[in-house]
Parts: structure tokens; sequence; C-alpha cells
């Protein structure tokens, strides 16, 4: 069990980090959203080696809170989405993506779609995975970080307007990808559910026939 004091720890390391690496990234001329992905990449993938590799113990008690910081799928839908969309929605113009409507519906909802199926049958075809969790996988990977691309636009001196069709866009492809994700996980239940009842409405005549 993970203590507080390590999680808290762990936490202000990251925040440490985080205000370390943008101005490492202009000074190597590189988007911070992209460096410190790379960042977070790499300690995540060197504290997995370190816990996990049969060379070494010495350092699982420093890397064993970073690899199991007790932060589930639960508290980022929960705590992290609503920030991100509180802060695209302070900082955008209601006026000005209204004439954009009709794109910004297109990639939330339509664009969406398109790249989770795109993902998932492409998982389905390569490795194997069966279709329904392969979408799944589509389904969270399918949206953009607005706060990331929007500050590499930022950064790059992007149009306006193409700034504001991500923005708009970011409002609402979350929406979109939790009912996509909704109705696969209960397509897949179903299907679960639906094994066990058919496997028993298959061995009936079976039984029925070796009784007889």
């Amino acid at each position: 069990m993970i203590s507080v004091a390590s999680i808290t720890f762990v936490v202000a390391g990251f925040l440490v980090l985080a205000s370390v690496v943008q101005p490492a990234a202009e000074r190597l001329h590189l988007p911070y959203t992209v460096l410190l992905a790379v960042v977070g990449v790499a300690i995540g993938g060197l504290s997995s080696f370190l816990l996990y590799t049969p060379l070494t113990n010495v350092f699982d008690d420093i890397v064993r809170p970073v690899v199991d910081l007790p932060f589930n799928a639960s508290i980022f839908l929960v705590v992290f989405l609503p920030l991100l969309l509180f802060h695209a929605a302070l900082t955008i113009d209601l006026r000005e993506i209204a004439p954009d409507w009709a794109p910004i519906l297109t990639l939330a909802v339509v664009a969406v779609f398109a790249a989770a199926a795109a993902i998932g049958f492409s998982l389905n075809f390569a490795a194997g995975i069966p279709l329904t969790v392969a979408l799944l996988v589509g389904a969270i990977v399918a949206t953009t970080d607005p706060a990331a691309v929007v500050a590499i636009f930022h950064e790059l001196g992007a149009p306006a307007r193409l700034t504001r069709l991500l923005e708009g866009e970011s409002l609402l492809n979350d929406a979109a990808a939790i009912v996509l994700f909704s109705m696969l996980v209960g397509m897949l239940v179903l299907c679960i559910s639906a094994r066990p009842f058919s496997a028993g409405l298959s061995s009936a005549p079976s039984a029925g026939a070796s009784s007889a």
C-alpha cells in the first residue's frame, strides 16, 4: 500500500519536472507539450523497467510509487477532463465559432467515429484482437488533447480559424467518444453474459441424447 506521503511526493516531483521542462523546451526550440510527453513516456518506461527487471531490486522502493500511482480512469474522467473542457470553454468565443458549426460537428462526431473505427479494424486485422475490444481502444485514443494541440498551434503561429475549429471540436469530441465507449462496453457485456446461456443450450441436446 502506497502511503499518502509517497503519493504527495510523486505528484510534487511531477509538477517540478513540468516546470523544468518548459524552459528546456524553449532552449531546445521544441514544442513544450511534445517534450513533456517524451519525458513522461521515458519516466514511465524507465520506472517500469527498474521495478520489474530481475537484474536489480535496489530502486524498487523509489519507482514503485510512480508505477503504482493510484490514479484510475475515474479520476481522469471526473477531475482532469472537466478542467480541460472548462479551460477551453473559458478561452473560446461562441460568436466566432458559430459560423463553423458544420465542420466542428463533423470533426467532433463523424471524425471521432471514423478514427475509432480505423484504429479498431486495424488492431483487429494486425494483432488479432477481438473487434469489440479493438474498437474500445479506438474510442479511447480517437479524441485529441485540446490543451496540447492548441499550445502547439500558438507556438507555431497557426491560423486563427484552425485554432477555433480545434477548440470547438474539443468541447464535443469527448462526449462523442464517451457515448461510443459506453455503447461498446454494453455490447461487450452482452456478449460475455450471453456465452454461458448459449453454452447451456448447446449442451442440453447432447445431455438428452446421452440419457436416451
